[in-house]
């Protein structure tokens, strides 16, 4: 299916369902790569920084209220918003 974790069947990730920061080595094409590479893939690895580390600091505890609904295209597929309860710093 074209657009999953899953090339040829293979998955490249564990657990490619979910949601980790810390995966290394992340060998996804978010952004294509070589002569492909997005022109703004290091503007916005720099804005999800900027955003991640603000909400850092101002969110003391983040906890899922319910399920993310999935959100399935032709173009993408994935985990749309999920619910969430946000508790201040």
């Amino acid at each position: 299916m074209p657009g999953t974790a899953h090339p040829g069947g293979r998955p490249i990730f564990d657990a490619p369902g979910e949601l980790r920061l810390d995966r290394t080595p992340n060998k996804h094409v978010t952004f294509a790569y070589g002569p492909h590479l997005c022109l703004g893939a290091h503007l916005a690895r720099a804005e999800i920084g900027a955003v991640l580390a603000g909400l850092r600091d101002l969110v003391a505890e983040m906890r899922q209220t319910g399920p993310a609904k999935p959100v399935s295209s032709i173009f993408l597929s994935g985990l749309g918003t999920p619910p969430l309860a946000l508790k201040a710093a």
